[in-house]
């Protein structure tokens, strides 16, 4: 078609001519992969947690349940938006907001595919969807992470209870203590393949094996690593809803509560999505499907082992919890990372990581 209606390469030309329209346009689709990735996961979580349980979850609103969630947003959105009396009302209504934010901005380092259009060149590949390529990519989104103790710290104090406050030094404690294992046993991956670069990391597991196989016990570390950084059962004491009542955001409710219940969720999406860069080759498979729907697959897949992992543990005491980050992960990482220059320099795993 001709005339007034641009043509599809027009657009695309214009788009990708534009910094600022294709940063906009990568972060619409960001948007919208990690909105659906949210809904799915809590949908999952109900639903699939209540199987364990020989429960049915949700099956009233929607086929399914399924439009539990929507029911449950409109909620949350229609319940009074209230402010602690003792409350420092500035830092306590921007942590929700930060939360969101810094929840999001983590996906700024994960390529969701190899070639998806020329809308996303970066500068490994040219048609790559990938925000920003760089190579620090990797430090980049544990650095983002990392801000999580602060906002709950924040979040804690800012509530005016002393509920809130002990939840929010108990996940600082707790969030703080499991970064050094969760980086420690990253830092053996990085040794295999010399780079900080998700897109470089994935496009060596592209021409060998996943790294779930040539880097196993750093795969069970760094799982057990996000699991605390998730805040998710069994280490999921930022809530601990027998002892602190809801943990550090017991006096947020409404559409605040909302917003904090949600940065949880594109956390553990963003969480399942570097766990599949880095250890199940991001969006390689064996079937010619496009990448983005195969790294979309494998992160769900590995939301739901987590999933599984709460349905089948209890919550661990906090001593158990920092006994098991100090005295067994970090010297279990510390140990695999000195053994992993041994380990490439095997001839079957020299011969698989040479591209």
């Amino acid at each position: 078609m001709t005339g007034d209606f641009l043509s599809l390469a027009s657009v695309v030309g214009l788009v990708s001519g534009n910094l600022i329209l294709r940063l906009i346009a990568v972060a619409i689709v960001a948007f919208i992969v990690v909105s659906i990735g949210s809904l799915i996961e809590i949908y999952i979580e109900r639903k699939f947690w209540a199987r364990i349980m020989s429960r049915y979850g949700p099956t009233e609103v929607g086929r399914y349940g399924s439009l539990q969630l929507f029911a449950d947003a409109i909620k949350f959105i229609s319940k009074e938006v209230f402010t602690p009396e003792l409350a420092d009302r500035t830092i306590y209504d921007i942590v929700p907001v930060l939360a969101v934010a810094t929840s999001f901005v983590v996906l700024v380092a994960i390529p969701f595919d190899y070639a998806v259009s020329s809308l996303f060149p970066s500068s490994f590949h040219p048609s790559s969807f990938v925000i920003s390529n760089f190579d620090p990519s990797l430090l980049v989104a544990f650095g983002f992470f990392a801000m999580e103790p602060v906002l709950v710290l924040f979040g804690g104090w800012a509530g005016g209870s002393k509920y809130t406050l002990i939840g929010g030094f108990r996940s600082a404690a707790q969030l703080i203590s499991y970064e050094i294992p969760l980086v420690l046993s990253f830092l053996s991956v990085v040794a295999l393949t010399r780079s900080l670069n998700l897109f470089q990391i994935i496009e060596v597991q592209s021409a060998s094996w996943p790294f779930l196989i040539l880097e196993l016990p750093a795969f069970v570390l760094f799982l057990i690593a996000m699991l605390a950084e998730l805040e998710r059962t069994p280490f999921d004491l930022t809530e601990a809803d027998s002892e602190l009542v809801a943990g550090w955001n017991t006096e947020y409710g409404g559409s605040k509560f909302l917003l904090v219940y949600l940065s949880e969720y594109i956390r553990a999406f963003a969480g399942s999505a570097i766990i599949t860069c880095l250890f199940l080759g991001g969006w390689v498979g064996p079937a010619p499907i496009p990448g983005l729907v195969w790294i979309f697959a494998k992160t769900i897949v590995v939301f739901t082992v987590l999933v599984w992992i709460r349905a089948a543990y209890p919550r661990v005491r906090i001593d158990q919890m920092l006994n098991l980050g100090w005295k067994v992960l970090v010297p279990s990482s510390v140990v695999w990372l000195v053994l992993t220059p041994y380990v490439a320099n095997f001839a079957v795993v020299h011969h698989l990581l040479t591209l």
